[in-house]
């Protein structure tokens, strides 16, 4: 096989890292409006510091104190984007604006 030195081996935790880092770039790429695009990021980075937490081994040497602040870091993470979805609604509450303000798109003299 390929992976054969590779420490990562295919559980539902590596499956659910695939699955945010699929998810965080897909909402990248398709979304327009900024503050989607910073939770898509938000969520890419939570599958990266998941690999990460994974392919951490104590057979390799390295202690479960690495994995326990990967995951304190996804973690963190994860409370940020809540915050940044909390203040959005209560930006939608107070002002009634459903997006951020975008750039007007420039027309095109011909």
């Amino acid at each position: 096989m390929i992976l054969d030195g590779f420490p990562l081996e295919l559980t539902p935790l590596t499956l659910i890292a695939g699955l945010l880092l699929l998810g965080g770039t897909l909402g990248f790429a398709w979304n327009k409006d900024m503050l989607r695009r910073v939770l898509a990021f938000n969520l890419m980075s939570s599958g990266v510091f998941l690999l990460l937490a994974l392919t951490l081994s104590p057979e390799n040497g390295q202690t479960g104190l690495l994995q326990l602040l990967l995951i304190l870091f996804m973690a963190v993470n994860a409370l940020l984007s809540a915050l940044v979805l909390h203040l959005r609604a209560r930006l939608q509450q107070l002002t009634g604006v459903t997006a951020v303000a975008q750039e007007p798109e420039q027309e095109s003299s011909s």
